[in-house]
């Protein structure tokens, strides 16, 4: 029976690209299961929320719908779980209540299997929707004040403003360098793999619209997959940027991306930093 299963797995993980669950939803902020990595006695899963609508979406959360009421959850990260049997109720943490056009959360899942693989279907239920404020201001017009005098009247008068020009002053301006930065927000590593999940926080007070940070490991990475950047990899070290929907970063906003890759000896988790301009 164990051979049995484990062979149901192995078949499971030779075909993992496949296992990616995206349901469409009326809600601005969609959401979409994958099958991260597959072992004996486990699994990963991530869920992507990302905002596909014309605004800002605020005040959210997300249902997952496994299909074993004996699945087991191990762990999970940038969200919190709650709910008993197959519904699952996932919790924006404070700092993704709100997400931006194009902007994505990434919610991961460390499971155990109990009697199936289980990945589960997902919905987002918005709860308010966003609204808009229009304000009027109403300036009054200046008024003039006669004072009276015993024997004398006085009358003020405002004359005419006097028109100054002046030559429009020629400035040089040098684009700011903006700082962000990086760390390694959670990590699995198994017998010859491992994957990480970066988090990318602008710190500066003003947004960001592109970033980039590198990843420096203690040996050439042997990157087997990426998500949410572009890499490039020269020796220990890889190259992380924006795609399009996540380079815009408010003040002391944060993203996530993440590396799957193998490796040789023993696998040593690495540093991150850089600079954005």
């Amino acid at each position: 029976m164990r051979n049995r299963r484990k062979s149901l797995l192995l078949a499971l993980a030779g075909s993992m690209v496949a296992l990616t669950i995206s349901l469409p939803a009326s809600a601005a902020v969609n959401c979409r299961v994958s099958l991260v990595s597959l072992w004996d006695t486990g699994y990963q899963l991530r869920v992507d929320f990302t905002n596909r609508g014309p605004e800002p979406v605020s005040d959210w959360y997300g249902i997952l719908r496994f299909n074993d009421m004996e699945t087991g959850i191990r762990s999970y990260w940038n969200a919190t779980l709650s709910g008993i049997g197959t519904e699952k109720v996932v919790t924006p943490p404070p700092w993704a209540k709100t997400l931006n056009v194009g902007q994505t959360l990434s919610v991961g899942l460390l499971m155990n299997v109990v009697n199936i693989v289980d990945i589960p279907t997902c919905e987002v239920v918005e709860r308010n929707a966003p609204t808009s404020t229009t304000t009027t201001t109403t300036t009054r017009p200046p008024t003039t004040t006669t004072t009276l005098l015993p024997t004398t009247t006085t009358t003020t008068t405002t004359l005419p403003p006097t028109t100054t020009t002046t030559r429009p002053l020629t400035t040089t301006s040098t684009r700011p360098e903006y700082s962000v930065s990086c760390s390694i927000s959670r990590s699995s590593v198994w017998s010859d793999g491992y994957q990480i999940d970066v988090t990318v926080k602008n710190e500066e007070m003003a947004a960001i619209t592109g970033w980039a940070v590198n990843v420096l490991f203690s040996e050439p990475p042997q990157i087997t997959g990426s998500w949410n950047a572009n890499l490039t990899v020269d020796g220990n070290r890889a190259t992380a940027r924006n795609v399009s929907w996540n380079g815009y970063l408010g003040s002391k906003q944060t993203t996530t991306f993440g590396i799957q890759g193998s490796y040789d000896g023993s696998f040593v988790i690495p540093q991150c930093g850089g600079l954005v301009s």
